[in-house]
């Protein structure tokens, strides 16, 4: 393959914010539908967004690798 690799900067997370996120991570970990592998040039940033009813909603940015 001839793709180069995308690495986006990692946004700085509120602390607040850092609890949620690991809970969503070993919610989907558990569920299987995503695994961890040791690729790290391929790079995402997290997106938390506060949904009306005060859920989060777990979104990832893949602005910069589309």
């Amino acid at each position: 393959m001839d793709a180069k690799s995308v690495f986006q900067h990692l946004c700085p997370i509120h602390l607040k914010k850092v609890d949620a996120i690991k809970e969503k991570v070993e919610n989907i970990l558990h569920a299987g539908f995503l695994y961890p592998i040791p690729l790290i040039d391929w790079v995402s940033n997290i997106i938390l967004i506060m949904k009306k009813k005060g859920t989060i909603r777990f979104c990832v940015d893949y602005r910069d690798i589309n």
